[in-house]
């Protein structure tokens, strides 16, 4: 009894909202269907071509609508209906009514949760799906890919039927016209090559995304790997290829080749530099820095990997060099074997350089550089990046907080931005005390710039400031 006293209310108060939203309608009824009845035009054929989890219950609604106007797309929506008795009578006009492009429904279907209009589609796969023209077969790459990834079709009929046929049509395919397809359906075209003729393995090293080189790999051990491969995985751009080629032989406990390590202790990448140099000296008994150090031009430079102290003149000779990646290493190497002969540098010309050679510096300026030296480097480290300002600060903060402080004040004051707000109220929240003396100057230098930014009247300005001004007491 209750719960039926509590549905009469439910309606009241529904029936009570429809009329302050609609006072034109006499009828509940009628108003509640002018808000759920749907359009006809919510639905198309291209909206519902890609989107294969929709599903839908506006077949009967919509059925007086589009039954003589468009049925197709009347059909289209009832093969996404939530009713398998109207699935599978759409699927059955669809079928029997075909359209270059209903084959997208049609595929859809084979993972329909119902077997006899799973049925349906897979005898319509296995009997049409050859026919197809190739371009039909392209526009629908996102669908068959999702298909393939349905555990429930994993060894259907009619998904073995798509892959054999689409190996027949890949067999004749040029390279610029296989290229021109999405990096995924290549992915996939690529794994079932593999399993089959490997027919495609030939552009596998040639595909611009890391990730489907790396098939290479697939399922092979290092004997499967043709002096070709190999020539062209020890040249590619992409470290994962690279580094992969060496993991698999460990992985097969098999010992890589003494050729293979010494080329990759040469390699670019730092980390498989050290790979190659561990295996080196754990099969071979083979040191690297003794390679590097017999060798000239460059490459000599990579005695930097080491950071030896007795180095450092090999370091600074580094630094003059013409290749970024070696005064990149060897100011590296400088920085951990003696960090003060950074001071020796051009510290203002290094930190223009690059956003890695400024990282290595500024672990580093707070230790070697006084406070005044530092705040003469203010419009360098403004100029080389959009967040200077705030590196700046930041290190301005390791050596004084007051420092800190009054530079944050003076630059809100001349130059406000969200962004250094931001930077700047996190410091002051966080800092739980302070334990050091404030100057008399820089109090009333900070008292004074506070005065001028207290001008805008911002009440988040306003907080920052009285946070500050309530730490100045007790310093």
């Amino acid at each position: 009894m209750a719960r039926k006293e509590f549905g009469v209310n439910q309606f009241c108060m529904f029936k009570k909202l429809l009329n302050i939203f609609f006072p034109g309608q006499s009828s509940t009824t009628s108003s509640t269907q002018t808000i759920l009845q749907p359009q006809a035009d919510e639905f198309s054929i291209a909206g519902l071509r890609d989107d294969f989890e929709k599903r839908t219950w506006n077949y009967d609604r919509l059925k007086s609508t589009l039954d003589q106007d468009d049925p197709r797309l009347l059909n289209w929506i009832g093969s996404v209906d939530r009713s398998g008795y109207i699935r599978e009578k759409s699927l059955r006009y669809l079928i029997s009514n075909y359209i270059p492009g209903d084959e997208n429904r049609i595929l859809l279907r084979l993972e329909d949760w119902v077997p006899q209009v799973q049925k349906l589609a897979r005898e319509w796969v296995l009997k049409s799906f050859e026919s197809l023209p190739w371009q039909s077969i392209l526009e629908n790459d996102c669908l068959i890919l999702f298909l393939s990834r349905r555990e429930k079709l994993a060894g259907d009929p009619a998904m073995q039927e798509i892959n054999r046929v689409l190996l027949a049509k890949f067999a004749s395919i040029d390279r610029e016209s296989f290229f021109a397809l999405k990096t995924g359906f290549r992915r996939y075209m690529y794994l079932l090559s593999l399993r089959n003729d490997q027919h495609l393995r030939k552009w596998l090293l040639e595909d611009p995304e890391p990730s489907n080189r790396l098939l290479i790999f697939w399922n092979s051990g290092p004997g499967q790997i043709t002096d070709n491969e190999r020539a062209r995985i020890i040249k590619d751009k992409a470290i994962a290829v690279r580094r992969r080629y060496i993991s698999l032989q460990i992985r097969d406990n098999s010992t890589p080749s003494q050729l293979d390590l010494k080329i990759f202790a040469f390699d670019p990448n730092r980390g498989l530099r050290e790979l190659a140099g561990f295996y080196l000296k754990k099969y071979y008994g083979i040191n690297v820095y003794d390679l590097y150090h017999a060798k000239e031009g460059e490459e000599f430079y990579y005695i930097a990997d080491f950071a030896r102290k007795e180095d450092i003149d090999y370091y600074l000779q580094g630094l003059k060099s013409s290749c970024r990646r070696t005064r990149l290493i060897c100011l590296q190497a400088l920085s951990i074997a003696d960090y003060h002969e950074l001071a020796k540098l051009n510290i203002p010309v290094l930190l223009s350089e690059n956003r890695k050679t400024r990282a290595i510096l500024c672990q580093f300026i707070p230790r070697l550089l006084t406070l005044e030296e530092l705040e003469k480097l203010r419009d360098v480290f403004r100029k080389t990046s959009p967040n200077g300002l705030i590196t700046y600060l930041r290190l301005i903060h390791q050596k004084s907080h007051w420092a800190f402080v009054e530079s944050a004040v003076t630059e809100m004051k001349s130059d406000f931005s969200e962004s250094l707000f931001l930077f700047v109220d996190s410091i002051i929240r966080t800092r739980v005390a302070v334990y050091e003396k404030l100057p008399v100057e820089l109090r009333a230098s900070i008292i004074r710039n506070a005065a001028l930014l207290m001008e805008c009247r911002n009440p988040r300005i306003s907080e920052l400031l009285s946070r500050i001004e309530f730490s100045m007491k007790n310093a």
